[in-house]
């Protein structure tokens, strides 16, 4: 009876972790050592690469470094399942990056520059053209995240927001009046 379970087990079995990870490591892959528990209580040390463009809930395979009780067997597969961490100022949606930025009622009719920091830290400068609509989105070619298991990247959204003013003087508002009353 005991020999013909054993037959009917052809591998150890896989084990199963959990991994959070930041958006920025999203960016670039992650490389850690994980501490797993395998049948019979003990503890196993492995080195793992989270690939790059890896999103929540995908689940990364590891051929051959989970459970390795049996010796004649081969190794259980580590079953890494992902869970990407909220971004304080990019929303994510697949390999495309969405951000918000602010440009004043001004700026919007006249248009301006902005810099904006992609999540790379990289620094750049964006056009705002003139007569830009609240709510507007720009777009920044291959500044998002990778596409996984490619070099190629998503792009950068950016939503702009239209700042009113809320606080006009009387001189302030006579002259909106006067542009107002002249076409605009």
């Amino acid at each position: 009876f005991g020999r013909q379970q054993q037959q009917s087990i052809r591998r150890n079995k896989s084990v199963s972790i959990h991994v959070e990870i930041s958006l920025e490591e999203v960016l670039t892959g992650k490389d850690f050592d994980a501490e797993i528990s395998v049948p019979g209580g003990r503890r196993k040390t492995i080195n793992i690469k989270i690939p790059a463009g890896v999103d929540s809930g995908q689940q990364v395979r590891y051929r051959g470094m989970g459970d390795d009780l049996y010796k004649d067997l081969p190794a259980g597969d580590l079953l890494v399942n992902v869970v990407v961490r909220p971004h304080r100022e990019f929303d994510r949606n697949g390999e495309t990056l969405i951000c918000e930025k602010t440009v004043s009622v001004w700026d919007a009719m006249l248009g301006t520059e902005i810099e904006v920091a992609a999540l790379n830290d990289r620094r750049f400068k964006v056009v705002v053209p003139a007569g830009t609509q609240p709510n507007t989105v720009l777009s920044c070619k291959g500044e998002g995240l990778p596409r996984l298991h490619t070099n190629q990247r998503g792009d950068l959204l950016i939503r702009i927001k239209v700042e009113i003013p809320k606080n006009l003087s009387e001189s302030q508002k006579h002259l909106i009046e006067t542009i107002k009353k002249n076409g605009i």
